[in-house]
């Protein structure tokens, strides 16, 4: 546990004297799921959606959809150990304009426990892209190889909710939760020709409200999250050679999504099943 939150407080080093923060436009985020439940101790999905940047108002760019990355992905998750471990495997295919398509395969291990009336989430993945030359990051960026010398994306999330959500009728229940994920591009070994990195390359801050409609066996979950990549750059100097910058970039990207999941299955196991947020 000492590890894990060790791992989570790193991104705070990022912001030292001297580290330049840029705020982007803001990026639109929706997304189409469907789930399938085959036993009350697993799930399989499948989720279409995309994602369009404000700050591609002003170039000339073919939006196909009306967004300017489009993505496909897919998962399996299986418990264990009495429900507290699971483990799964997933698949994400990406495309922007003027960009190649990303095909990036991963597996998971979740673990969940209690803590008083919250449920304490704790989901490492890596995940290995198999396109040339391009990357993608947890938010769907496509990133060059500059930017991520490793196809070896590592993604630690911790996450809080309530464990039995809040009653807003019969059928209706509200489920606020909060989610926080760094992520890096493991380089086990440097190159000579590799660019320098950050130790995270990106972090994610997301908080959402998840309505769960249970004769419709529907979810709908508007969220809205801080996603932040952290980059090398060169090293500024004034007129006397004196650096006034320490070579690290922040670019922060405000981010507002939907999420919509329909849920195919036995109501028996709908029903008995362990609950999952639509952010799988």
């Amino acid at each position: 546990m000492r590890i894990i939150l060790l791992l989570a407080l790193l991104p705070l080093a990022s912001y030292g004297q001297g580290t330049e923060h840029v705020q982007r436009g803001y990026v639109a985020q929706p997304e189409l799921q469907a789930e399938l439940v085959p036993t009350n101790h697993s799930y399989a999905y499948l989720a279409v959606g995309g994602a369009r940047y404000s700050d591609y108002n002003n170039v000339v760019v073919d939006r196909s959809l009306g967004l300017d990355t489009r993505y496909l992905a897919a998962g399996y998750e299986q418990q264990f150990n009495n429900g507290l471990w699971s483990w799964g495997a997933t698949a994400r295919l990406a495309n922007a304009v003027g960009s190649s398509t990303v095909l990036q395969p991963g597996l998971l291990l979740r673990h969940r426990n209690t803590l008083g009336p919250l449920t304490f989430g704790q989901r490492l993945a890596v995940e290995y892209s198999l396109a040339d030359g391009i990357r993608l990051n947890p938010a769907y960026g496509l990133l060059p190889t500059y930017y991520a010398a490793s196809p070896t994306l590592v993604r630690l999330r911790l996450d809080l909710q309530l464990q039995n959500g809040i009653s807003l009728g019969e059928a209706v229940s509200l489920n606020p939760r909060l989610s926080f994920e760094p992520a890096l591009f493991l380089r086990l070994q440097k190159a000579a020709t590799d660019p320098d990195k950050r130790t995270i390359d990106f972090t994610s801050l997301r908080g959402e409200l998840g309505f769960h409609f249970a004769n419709a066996w529907l979810d709908v979950t508007p969220w809205f999250a801080f996603q932040t990549q952290y980059l090398r750059t060169l090293i500024q100097t004034d007129q006397y050679g004196n650096p006034t910058s320490n070579g690290k970039l922040n670019i922060r990207l405000p981010t507002a999504g939907l999420e919509l999941r329909y849920t195919l299955s036995h109501r028996a196991y709908i029903e008995g099943r362990f609950k999952l947020p639509t952010q799988h």
